[in-house]
């Protein structure tokens, strides 16, 4: 008796629904053609896209301290870096658009299609090189065919050599050959002129730079390419740029360094021979030949303030160019005076903290917007340096004087003292002097 009820149940189910549904069955058959039609149209027409990673290791001072310290110690000229502020240069668009112009990326070629065109990077014979690829005008469509048998390209039915620039319609342009091709396709070929900067701005819509993680120095990029090829192509040429860049940078703080280090020694060589004259013509003014042991130590005195005065006066010399240099930059890398014989750590450091933060500045500035939040926090950091170096540097220099006043007065006493013992002291003969 049960069962006749199920069964009952189930066939007023049955009927309940095919009395519902089945009378608009042909809409039903119909909305599924018009999805598959449109999902076959959509894989027909879209260009699909390629996603390629690579991962590179950046040096970074907070990550890792410990690592290695004696090899950081020995080389005074090893760049410290932060992953974060790499990452911000590495996805610059001041090295992209370098990228865009050395790989050609404004003047794409392809080639035509049954239903669509298609990039063709690694079967195109020909690149296209722009003499001024900034002042390029926009072109969709500029149709052009390859000669391979003498090397020539037809354009506009005017047939082009290779390797050299020659008057277009659309510009100064030069074919080169394409040391990536493999393989020629069969179609008919044009290529397009596109604004450099609108291709940087693509690039790096299309390119993530991150972190492997929080701890980590590696960063790992990826970048989104309708021809893979040419992906791989763009992340090995960004971290080259990129390597580049801060070889250049390398360079630039060592030659800065021999800079200022030549000049400092030639300034204590020049100070050297004018204490070292200083005391000879003493010597041959005076033409003393028996000073009594009383006028020796005077002379011993005297002698030695002059050296204390010498080097004071040299400290001072120094402090007013670090002052100078200080308060002439404008955030702007430079060559940093040298506080040879400036015996104070603290100036010292905070010098090192400003030229560091300058030379950061100043290779973030050429690859960031002015209103990047890291550039922002770096100039806020050197305008909360200069102060505390030309406090430091007014202590020093007051110091200094005050201590060179004392040493005036007191050289003052010992020549008036040697000039009374002269008087008493036997003088070489003016032909005995020679």
């Amino acid at each position: 008796m049960q069962k006749n009820t199920g069964d009952s149940n189930k066939t007023s189910l049955f009927e309940e629904l095919s009395y519902k549904y089945l009378p608009y069955w042909p809409l039903f058959v119909f909305s599924t053609i018009i999805f598959l039609a449109g999902a076959w149209t959509y894989l027909r027409y879209t260009t699909p896209k390629y996603e390629i990673t690579s991962t590179m290791l950046i040096k970074d001072e907070k990550k890792g301290a410990d690592e290695n310290q004696m090899a950081d110690a020995l080389n005074f000229l090893s760049a410290k870096k932060i992953v974060e502020n790499e990452i911000e240069v590495i996805h610059s668009a001041t090295l992209m658009y370098a990228l865009v112009k050395q790989m050609h990326l404004y003047a794409p070629v392809y080639e035509e299609g049954k239903v669509k065109p298609a990039a063709i990077y690694t079967s195109s014979p020909v690149v296209i090189e722009i003499n001024e690829p900034e002042n390029l005008v926009e072109n969709k469509k500029i149709n052009f065919s390859y000669n391979k048998n003498n090397n020539t390209v037809e354009l506009n039915n005017k047939v082009y050599p290779l390797n050299q620039f020659v008057s277009t319609p659309y510009g100064n342009i030069k074919f080169l050959i394409n040391n990536r091709f493999v393989k020629a396709g069969h179609r008919p070929l044009y290529f397009s002129l596109v604004d450099p900067k609108k291709v940087t701005a693509n690039l790096l819509k299309n390119l993530e730079v991150t972190a492997a993680s929080r701890l980590s120095s590696i960063v790992k990029l990826k970048i989104n390419d309708e021809v893979p090829k040419r992906g791989e192509d763009i992340l090995n040429l960004l971290m080259e740029k990129y390597n580049n860049a801060a070889i250049e940078y390398k360079n630039n703080l060592a030659k800065n360094t021999i800079d200022f280090v030549e000049d400092r020694l030639h300034n204590i060589a020049s100070d050297l021979n004018n204490v070292e004259k200083q005391i000879q013509d003493f010597k041959s003014q005076k033409g003393v030949v028996n000073l009594s042991e009383q006028g020796k130590l005077y002379l011993q005195n005297v002698g030695e303030n002059d050296q204390k005065l010498a080097d004071i006066n040299m400290q001072l010399a120094v402090l007013n160019q670090v002052e100078n240099y200080v308060k002439s930059k404008n955030k702007a890398a430079g060559i940093v005076p040298s506080t040879l014989g400036i015996n104070d750590p603290m100036l010292s450091q905070l010098l090192d903290n400003l030229y560091k933060s300058e030379m950061e500045y100043e290779r973030l500035r050429k690859t960031t917007a002015e209103n990047n939040p890291i550039l922002l926090s770096i100039t806020n950091q050197i305008e909360n340096i200069r102060p505390g170096i030309l406090e430091n540097i007014g202590s020093q220099k007051n110091s200094l004087l005050a201590s060179r006043n004392n040493l005036s007065i007191t050289n003052k006493q010992y020549n008036s003292a040697l000039q009374s013992i002269s008087n008493k002291t036997t003088f070489l003969p003016e032909s005995d002097k020679l």
